[in-house]
């Protein structure tokens, strides 16, 4: 199996630059031509429809929460087939969890 990881964030940084890129140029247009920036956009909005605002912020929390509370899975090693013979087809085997090293509990020597 394919290692994705590495894939998906790259392709979620990407889509996270692309769309600041686009609204910082939807702003310098709205600059250049007079008009309303996007930060008065939506703070008039916000403004106007304050629960749909407090919803999103909430949605937001919780995106970011379950992106930097949840740990990554470790993998598990499977035992390979044929006996332990590793065709050079197949992905390296994968590294189990490191245990946490033990901590004194006695004093410093």
């Amino acid at each position: 199996m394919i290692d994705t990881y590495e894939i998906g964030v790259t392709q979620v940084v990407i889509l996270l630059f692309a769309a600041l890129f686009t609204i910082a140029m939807l702003d310098a247009a709205c600059a250049l031509f007079d008009l309303p920036s996007i930060g008065e956009r939506v703070d008039r909005w916000s403004n106007t429809n304050k629960w749909y605002a407090g919803v999103l912020i909430l949605l937001m929390a919780v995106f970011l929460a379950h992106f930097l509370l949840n740990p990554l899975p470790c993998a598990s090693p499977s035992p390979s087939p044929a006996g332990g013979v590793v065709s050079p087809a197949s992905p390296a085997p994968a590294q189990p969890c490191p245990s946490p090293s033990p901590t004194p509990t006695g004093p410093p020597v």
